[in-house]
């Protein structure tokens, strides 16, 4: 099956490179069929990015000291319907927070993760929902895939783009659409296809409420394989303000990726709600040992106490370790400009 589907992407790339640059027409229909072919070359693909911000920018928007955030994507997407979407947020260099969804054809897992956690490898909570989960959040995704991917509908640029009917031709030679037609939420939002590069999404622009213009640019394209143009580097902005610089660090377009990626991470300390189940359940079968002693030490009023901390006056663990599982789920991502709303 793979290699069936390995001799379509290359027939695919064949009839893409034998299309001449400078004979496609600069408009609509040219847009369409380039972003088809475009998405058409995808088996699977794996996009590990970065995103920056300096110290000017959390003084600007959010006020704190924060001297350099860093936010890490890792992003796979297979035709067979799996897919991993995880970000790993840092301030100043410390990692403090993360989030991941991953999906094997069937099944979506949300995974949730101790708030700054010095390792984040292991999730403190999973919710497992069926894999046709719509997500909750606007469509427009983050960079690198700003516009080329709809993260609630799932689809791909070319597909949303099949269904616009109107556009036009900028001085630049870009082709201009209301981003509206392809899923974009926001007002007075337009999108700019590039036709030197695959007509891929080069720049978008908004009108704020406040009648500033944000803009998400894309300022170096790269040739993954021949004909597969992808955004490598750009930056975003808010009335000429630098909010942040983000730049691909690897692509892998497809290549087999191992059924071990779409499983999430679970140990003993691991609570698990299946949605479709309606089961709820330690991922190790009971509870953590720490937390079964808590429970029996409150059970027994004539046992040893638990250890007071000098510093707040209350157990160093919660004897009832219900309420503790609730406070697990309290997940607190603050990973400045890259909190993502999850489903």
């Amino acid at each position: 099956m793979w290699a069936l589907k390995s001799l379509v992407v290359v027939v695919t790339w064949v009839a893409l490179l034998a299309i001449p640059v400078e004979a496609e027409a600069a408009d609509l229909s040219a847009a369409k069929s380039a972003l088809q072919l475009w998405q058409n070359q995808i088996v699977s693909i794996r996009v590990q990015s970065q995103e920056t911000a300096e110290a000017k920018t959390h003084a600007a928007f959010d006020g704190t000291d924060i001297q350099t955030s860093l936010g890490e994507l890792d992003w796979v997407w297979e035709d067979t319907g799996r897919f991993v979407d995880s970000t790993v947020s840092y301030n100043d260099g410390i990692r403090n927070g993360k989030s991941l969804r991953v999906a094997n054809s069937k099944q979506l897992y949300i995974c949730d993760y101790p708030f700054r956690d010095a390792v984040c490898s292991i999730a403190s909570q999973v919710t497992i929902h069926e894999n046709s989960l719509r997500f909750s959040e606007a469509g427009l995704f983050g960079p690198p895939l700003w516009v080329l991917w709809d993260n609630r509908e799932r689809t791909w640029l070319g597909t949303r783009l099949e269904k616009v009917t109107e556009s036009s031709t900028t001085g630049e030679g870009l082709i201009k659409i209301d981003g509206v037609q392809v899923s974009v939420s926001a007002e007075n939002c337009f999108v700019f296809l590039d036709p030197a590069h695959g007509y891929l999404p080069i720049r978008v622009e908004s009108k704020l409420t406040n009648a500033q213009m944000s803009r998400f640019t894309v300022d170096e394209f790269r040739e993954v394989q021949p004909g597969f143009w992808f955004p490598w580097k750009g930056s975003l902005n808010i009335g000429g303000f630098a909010l942040s610089q983000w730049e691909v660090k690897s692509v892998d377009l497809n290549t087999e990726l191992p059924d071990s990626l779409f499983v999430p991470p679970m140990g003993p300390e691991t609570y698990v709600i299946n949605t479709i189940t309606g089961k709820e359940y330690w991922h190790a079968g009971k509870p953590p040992a720490h937390l079964l002693a808590a429970k029996a030490a409150a059970a027994n009023p004539g046992s040893p106490a638990p250890n007071i901390n000098p510093l707040t006056g209350s157990p160093e663990q919660s004897a009832n370790w219900s309420l503790w599982l609730v406070l697990l789920g309290l997940i607190l991502v603050s990973g400045g400009i890259w909190v993502r709303r999850r489903a």
